[in-house]
């Protein structure tokens, strides 16, 4: 009787997606490299991830591929690996089903294995799938002639459909990437208009549509709506529960289609409130009121791209899948602005928001709420940085100031460029 196959300890073993997502990527990469210069090792292209779809598989049976005899054999083979490893102590990769076959995951632990030690891994595990080779396929009958060029075309099919198959889903990806992108574009340019109450159709300002509760009390929720979906979606535990069900290409297009879609239920649903706090008559105020909202407006544009403005909207990592590429992320740099704060990002959000000749009552609790999601963002966003790069971003927070230029602690730390890198 075909034992029975236990489903993947999803507690026992951390597997990659709990990792941080820059060490999943590499431990991911280096396992696939692995798996693809080794001719005995395969990846069902089932598998979301190689850890979870590794499979033994004698390069000597490659053409005899799909036959029911070779595919029990393989299976056993694959089972008898892992309770060889189990009966060792070795405990480095467990028996799995998926798509009908049986496939080894590897028992990585974040906390316990080093980089290094996944090839001395994958090396044992291959050893020992070696030395089970004549065992297991002892007196596997041969097929004849016609039933081997049957094999070899039905590998063929499968080989020609699957590269298909890849083809697709990487050109599905950038089109759902490319797609987010001019979704945000379209948002941003909407916004520019929507704050500055020009062009647009709708905007923060305007004369009262219903009493002020119900409609304080609809804004504050298209606000807490945002707030809350760009934080969560940010969050680097949301981030590893989340590839679990995305490719990581889609990761960053999915986050930022979704904060467009909360701006644009603002743009549609936003209640002007009526009143008005402050509205500057002299030209020479307006002026600078303007200049200083341009100036707010074009200190966001710039520091995308001088973070990268690609990678951070998401088309630098569909245009690496569509390419079939590795995504690398980012080194952490401090260009232009950086230098001088930490988050300029955010000082032109704040020169955007606040910056208007005239301030209603819904602009200023935009303004308002904005600023508070603002300076809360920073402390989860930095305790995120500090995790991922270490004593660099400590360094560098302690030496460059948040948000106003000169008002940092100085202190005897190293310089980010001395830092090493995370």
């Amino acid at each position: 009787m075909k034992p029975e196959i236990p489903a993947f300890p999803e507690t026992a073993i951390a597997p990659p997606e709990l990792e941080e997502p820059s060490r999943a990527r590499a431990r991911a990469e280096r396992l696939h490299r692995l798996v693809a210069d080794h001719p005995d090792f395969e990846v069902l292209p089932e598998s979301s991830h190689p850890l979870y779809g590794c499979r033994f598989f004698p390069h000597a049976l490659a053409e005899r591929r799909g036959e029911p005899a070779v595919e029990a054999r393989v299976d056993r083979l694959n089972r008898e690996i892992a309770a060889s490893l189990e009966r060792s102590g070795l405990a480095l990769a467990t028996a799995g089903e998926l798509a009908g076959r049986v496939v080894l995951r590897f028992s990585i632990r974040p906390d316990r294995t080093r980089d290094l030690d996944l090839e001395l891994t994958f090396d044992a595990v291959a050893r020992i799938g070696r030395s089970l080779i004549p065992a297991a396929l002892a007196d596997l009958p041969r097929p004849g002639r016609m039933a081997r060029a049957a094999a070899r075309l039905r590998l063929s099919t499968c080989r020609t459909f699957e590269r298909s198959f890849d083809m697709f889903r990487r050109i599905a990806i950038f089109a759902f990437g490319a797609t987010s992108y001019l979704v945000f574009l379209g948002t941003f340019l909407y916004a520019l208009g929507f704050v500055g109450g020009f062009l647009v159709p709708t905007t923060l300002d305007g004369p009262a549509r219903m009493p002020f509760a119900p409609a304080l009390a609809i804004d504050l929720g298209l606000l807490a709506l945002f707030a809350v979906q760009h934080s969560v979606m940010a969050r680097p535990a949301f981030k590893r529960m989340w590839l679990r069900v995305v490719s990581p290409a889609l990761e960053r297009p999915v986050y930022v289609l979704a904060s467009s879609l909360c701006l644009i239920a603002m743009f549609v649903l936003w209640q002007p409130l009526g009143g008005v706090i402050w509205d500057l008559e002299s030209a020479l105020a307006r002026g600078l009121a303007y200049a200083a909202f341009g100036f707010g407006w074009g200190l966001v544009l710039v520091t995308t791209f001088l973070i990268n403005h690609f990678d951070l909207f998401g088309l630098r990592q569909v245009w690496l899948a569509l390419r079939n590429r590795p995504y690398r992320p980012l080194k952490f740099v401090q260009p232009g602005p950086y230098k001088l704060v930490r988050h300029p990002l955010y000082v032109g959000w704040l020169f955007a928001f606040w910056a208007t000749p005239t301030m209603t009552a819904a602009h200023l609790v935009f303004a308002i709420m904005t600023t508070a999601y603002i300076l809360v963002a920073i402390r989860f966003e930095e305790r995120d940085l500090v995790a991922e790069h270490g004593a660099a971003y400590e360094a560098y927070r302690r030496r460059v100031p948040m948000l106003v230029p000169g008002t940092a602690r100085r202190a005897s730390t190293p310089s980010l460029e001395e830092a090493p890198a995370a």
